[in-house]
């Protein structure tokens, strides 16, 4: 008996240890799909799925600053505490031409 009780709070801590946070044009406020969100200076990181929804795991800390780019659009650099209580972020399109 004792078993699901414990599994049932380890479930909670596992799901409640993350914040998820969508990013979205700041134009058209349609989402960036697969934006990549690397901690500056570290090697870890994660990428936004299709809807432009991403998760900071708990090993991400509040003064990590991160490093938020896409194709298409200006490269963005937070800090983790900032995007805490707001799960919205923008990035601005890039008017850049290929030549």
């Amino acid at each position: 008996m004792i078993k699901y009780p414990a599994l049932i709070l380890l479930y909670f801590i596992v799901f409640t240890a993350k914040s998820q946070h969508e990013i979205v044009n700041s134009k058209t406020k349609a989402p960036v799909s697969y934006a990549h969100i690397k901690i500056a200076n570290k090697s870890k990181g994660t990428i936004a799925d299709f809807n432009g929804y991403f998760s900071l795991e708990s090993s991400f800390t509040a003064k990590d600053t991160i490093i938020i780019s896409c194709v298409g659009y200006i490269s963005r650099s937070i800090i983790v505490k900032a995007i805490l209580n707001n799960n919205l972020i923008e990035l601005e399109p890039s008017s850049q031409v290929l030549s």
